[in-house]
């Protein structure tokens, strides 16, 4: 079996053993989906036993903190690719939470309460993050700092949010964009000078803002 959903259960807790010790789980299992549960935290008894695991959806459940060094602990830390903590209630990640995480490949963390991008936290997976997806949160404000060099960023989504502007610099972190989703923010404009580093993008959204100007001076 590569898949398993255990989904819009009461589930909070993994014991240590779950998958058991001579089960063809431990060795088979690829995709693991624990959305709309009730964790609080990331499970790491049992499911850190997985060693094949590629996916795992922990979107819809109660999430408010990643502890460091979490994912040290799996197994399988060398082959997830995908990590969804959606619709959750972090906050921020702290610096040590991807630790371990070099092959992940899409982060989602749609719909939790995030004010700023978690930049120390990005680093680890700065060369391999194709995807990240931080829409529906409260950022109002992306500097250059806000996120390590992402050579292989592909897509980046930050629609409804709060933000008014976005630093040319910014997307220099980013040379090889092509896909960028900004809509429902508060854009009063669009500068072109904000786009010119991403001479690789195929794909601007910005519905649903008030731009009323093209041009320079977009700010």
């Amino acid at each position: 079996m590569h898949k398993l959903y255990l989904t819009n259960t009461s589930l909070s807790l993994v014991e240590e053993g779950a998958f058991g010790s001579a089960s063809p789980l431990l060795n088979s299992l690829e995709e693991l989906e624990l959305s709309h549960n009730a964790f609080v935290s990331i499970p790491i008894a049992g499911v850190s036993e997985l060693r094949a695991l590629r996916s795992l959806d922990l979107n819809s459940n109660r999430i408010a903190e990643v502890q460091p060094y979490t994912f040290l602990y799996y197994q399988s830390r060398s082959l997830l690719e995908n990590l969804d903590l959606s619709a959750n209630v972090l906050e921020q990640l702290g610096p040590e939470s991807l630790l371990g995480l070099e092959s992940l490949r899409r982060l989602s963390l749609d719909k939790n309460h995030f004010k700023s991008m978690p930049s120390q936290a990005l680093r680890p997976v700065s060369g391999s993050l194709e995807e990240l997806c931080m829409s529906v949160n409260q950022v109002d404000y992306v500097s250059p700092e806000d996120l390590p060099l992402m050579g292989k960023l592909r897509s980046l989504s930050l629609e409804v949010n709060r933000i008014a502007y976005i630093e040319p610099e910014f997307f220099q972190q980013t040379p090889q964009l092509y896909y960028l989703y900004l809509s429902s923010n508060a854009f009063s404009g669009l500068d072109p000078e904000m786009l010119e580093p991403l001479a690789q993008l195929r794909v601007l959204a910005m519905n649903r803002n008030m731009v009323s100007r093209l041009g320079r001076e977009c700010k």
